[in-house]
């Protein structure tokens, strides 16, 4: 992978996780957290455990493998390269078949890259929080978040917001200050802030240096990436796929736009496809409704459509 990663397999708590499919097995899964949040999550997701095999994974910059290596040179394509290895490892050790690919905001740009690049590793791609069209997003998103801050009197996020102003920002510090206020008006957000602290510190294996690192990860924004994410378009690297695609949205998320999700939807081309919106569920559905989350996978495994 061009460095040395750090991966688990179940009862571990990482930054990514990939779910290697072997005959008998419900299904296989890889997972792709926002940056920094699949760590936190693990014990949200222990039920998943009953259906999937699942490794985690370290990505470049975050949790043991940014101890081990350091922050270095990091890009989707780097990340969609290494994604690629750690599955390629998998089918190899243990003896997997195909890997059901999960991607989560951020990480559904990787998710997308990886599932187009190499389609015969995975039986599917299964995106949340896609991210669709940035440059059409965030003034939208930007916008959202002011009347959010007005109708809910945060007057402090609000003064905050309009100082900012609207995208886009040359400097990433900027985006990262605005991403903070939108949050701060977004009860799904807040919910998922509280609930995160204790899943840190009930995580398995998860040491206060893994604790720091994850957290300093998700305020770390190389500026060639962040140009990368304010620039990327899903319609310009292709819409065209190999594998079916599945994507499972929060029908209310104002972060990554559902509109643009329904967009994207219309315009991908697969051997399946699939869009299902998930009543009151914003950015963080997938870690705000696990469950939900998993009966939606299970019901598309059932119908024959990821199984």
């Amino acid at each position: 992978m061009g460095l040395v990663g750090r991966a688990r397999g179940a009862g571990g708590c990482r930054g990514a996780q990939l779910i290697p499919y072997r005959p008998g097995d419900a299904g296989p899964m890889c997972s792709w957290a926002h940056r920094a949040h699949s760590c936190r999550v693990w014990n949200e997701r222990r039920p998943w455990e009953k259906h999937f095999t699942v490794v985690q994974w370290d990505r470049r910059g975050t949790g043991r493998t940014l101890r081990r290596n350091g922050r270095g040179q990091v890009s989707f394509d780097l990340m969609a390269r290494d994604g690629v290895e750690v599955a390629e490892y998998l089918r190899g050790h243990l003896v997997a078949d195909q890997i059901i690919l999960l991607g989560h905001s951020q990480g559904s740009i990787v998710g997308v890259l990886m599932a187009q690049r190499r389609p015969d590793l995975f039986r599917a791609y299964v995106g949340t929080g896609q991210i669709t069209d940035m440059p059409r997003n965030e003034p939208a998103s930007y916008q959202l978040a002011v009347e959010r801050a007005r109708a809910t009197a945060h007057t402090r996020a609000l003064r905050k917001l309009q100082a900012l102003g609207a995208p886009p920002y040359p400097r990433s510090r900027t985006w990262i200050t605005k991403q903070r206020w939108s949050f701060a008006t977004d009860p799904e957000l807040q919910a998922w802030s509280k609930r995160a602290a204790r899943l840190v510190l009930t995580a398995p294996g998860l040491t206060l240096r893994d604790i720091y690192l994850f957290n300093t990860a998700i305020m770390s924004y190389p500026q060639p990436l962040y140009e990368e994410t304010m620039s990327w378009s899903a319609w310009a690297r292709g819409t065209r796929f190999a594998v079916p695609v599945y994507l499972l949205h929060g029908e209310a998320d104002e972060h990554t736009l559902t509109s643009l999700v329904r967009e994207y939807f219309a315009a991908i081309e697969a051997p399946a496809k699939e869009l299902i919106l998930l009543p009151g569920g914003g950015h963080c559905a997938v870690l705000m409704q696990p469950g939900r989350f998993l009966a939606e996978l299970r019901a598309l495994q059932m119908g024959s459509t990821v199984g």
